[in-house]
């Protein structure tokens, strides 16, 4: 089996999901790892799978399952995982362009991996950016003294942190 990384970004609609799961079924594949997500009227997959295909092979098989799709598919390079996220950052203000990129660089400065990143405009007078951070961040190091370091950097946003705890299933 190999690992491949797929996208695939297109109009949303119902049963994108199961055509594309139905697809890669169809040639042994098996999801490693996933996001999906509706973006607006978008769309958009991420997904790590092990096939018993080549890489045309899946793409070919993935574009009649899902046409519409823009796909990418492209062997992986590694398996390994990603660090698990040790902590969730939330952040808040007016929504205004470069504040993705300012939080992002605070939490780099301080070595933190981002492992996921959700983020959306809630509707209101003055429209509101809400971001979700989760990162890994090196041991002993201050959350709270990173919100402090977004909020001077990105005034009036509102910031917080949780650190998250690893429960065995």
């Amino acid at each position: 089996m190999t690992l491949f990384a797929v996208t695939a970004v297109g109009a949303d609609r119902p049963g994108i999901v199961a055509a594309v799961a139905n697809a890669l079924e169809s040639v042994n594949g098996n999801i490693e790892d996933a996001a999906m997500q509706a973006l607006g009227g978008q769309f958009a997959i991420s997904l790590l799978v092990n096939v018993d295909a080549d890489a045309q092979t899946l793409r070919d098989t993935l574009e009649r399952a899902a046409s519409g799709l823009v796909l990418t598919v492209s062997e992986a390079q590694t398996q390994e995982r990603a660090a698990s996220p040790t902590h969730l950052f939330t952040i808040y203000g007016a929504d205004r362009p470069g504040l993705v990129g300012t939080a992002a660089a605070v939490l780099f400065a301080r070595g933190a991996n981002v492992t996921n990143l959700q983020s959306r405009i809630l509707p209101a007078d003055k429209p509101i950016y809400v971001m979700a951070f989760e990162v890994s961040l090196p041991e002993g190091t201050d959350g709270e003294a990173i919100c402090d370091i977004i909020r001077d950097a990105m005034p009036g946003v509102q910031a917080s942190v949780n650190t998250l705890e690893r429960t065995q299933l």
